[in-house]
């Protein structure tokens, strides 16, 4: 709550001070998951990222993790589909 408040009066992105998870998707091809905490499972046709608060499900084909950073994963491949899940 108080990262909200903050956010909000300072006009600040709110992931930028509570590690609510950014999802940024270029066409079909490509994902990128910020503030995310750890890779659960990997396959070339399933990656489920754990994130504050759930799981981001990303399905497709040819899956790849094109790079993990500290905070950022990027994804590539054919993504049919993306959900959001609470809990781990």
């Amino acid at each position: 709550m108080l990262g909200r408040k903050i956010s909000d009066g300072l006009e600040m992105p709110r992931e930028a001070l509570d590690d609510t998870p950014l999802m940024t998707v270029c066409g079909n091809g490509e994902i990128i998951v910020e503030n995310f905490k750890r890779i659960l499972s990997f396959s070339e046709n399933r990656v489920v990222v754990a994130v504050k608060k759930g799981c981001c499900n990303i399905g497709g084909e040819n899956l790849k993790l094109e790079y993990i950073k500290r905070d950022i994963v990027k994804v590539r491949g054919r993504i049919y589909q993306i959900s959001l899940s609470e809990g781990l």
